[in-house]
């Protein structure tokens, strides 16, 4: 059963609760909709205020998915929108400005790839754009600042827990390669902090399985700063 789990404040709801798909679980004013597809090693990104597009991912014995699902929060449904060009897991997605996510990286069959899908939710429809320049899965991606989106970490092939650090420009379509992140690791997750810098926090990586690492990197002076660790490493 695909569960969804929302933290959400609504007018007289309390702030610091959890709602969930699940029966028995959560607060139950509010049951968010399932998932209609199970699947694991997926990626989520927002798509835009109260909108959010679940790709890619495992389906057991099914296999690879390619499901492209979005969520609206307001009429709490799931909609099933135009799959992606080609299905796979341990991928990465963000958001590149309001309406357009980018998906990234990924494995099939223990292939790695340097895909860089963009969706368009006003069109329903995918785009191929200029491929990351490192192929590998288990990354993080954030968006670093409107229009722009950081690839984080991840493995691929001989190389595992890397602290590649690649940022996509949407309006010139190309990619540069930025400081790598100090502390190499995959499965790993990323966000925005604000506009400009990105935080990437936990996964793992050596001898430290579950990391509580917290990494900030700021995109104006392509610099990284270790702060204060996630106190439970996972």
């Amino acid at each position: 059963m695909p569960c969804l789990v929302v933290v959400v404040a609504r007018t007289s709801w309390p702030p610091n609760t959890w709602y969930s798909s699940e029966p028995g679980l959560g607060d139950p004013r509010f049951k968010p909709s399932p998932m209609p597809t199970a699947r694991f090693y997926l990626a989520a990104a927002q798509i835009r205020n109260g909108i959010v597009a679940a790709v890619g991912g495992k389906r057991y014995s099914l296999g690879i998915s390619g499901a492209n699902e979005v969520y609206d929060l307001l009429s709490n449904t799931w909609t099933s929108k135009a799959v992606m060009p080609m299905g796979r897991s341990n991928l990465a997605a963000a958001q590149i400005q309001s309406g357009i996510i980018s998906v990234v990286g990924g494995e099939v069959s223990s292939t790695y790839y340097n895909r860089n899908d963009v969706y368009d939710y006003s069109t329903n429809t995918w785009l191929a754009k200029a491929p990351m320049p490192t192929g590998r899965d288990r990354l993080a991606a954030a968006q670093v600042q409107s229009g722009m989106v950081a690839a984080i970490g991840g493995s691929g092939g001989s190389v595992t827990f890397q602290g590649t650090n690649e940022i996509y420009d949407y309006s010139t379509n190309t990619w540069l390669a930025k400081a790598p992140m100090p502390t190499g690791r995959d499965r790993l997750a990323a966000a925005q902090v604000q506009s400009g810098m990105v935080a990437a926090i936990g996964g793992s990586g050596g001898s430290v399985t579950f990391q509580g690492t917290n990494e900030i990197y700021d995109y104006s002076t392509n610099t990284w700063l270790a702060k204060a660790p996630m106190p439970t490493g996972r």
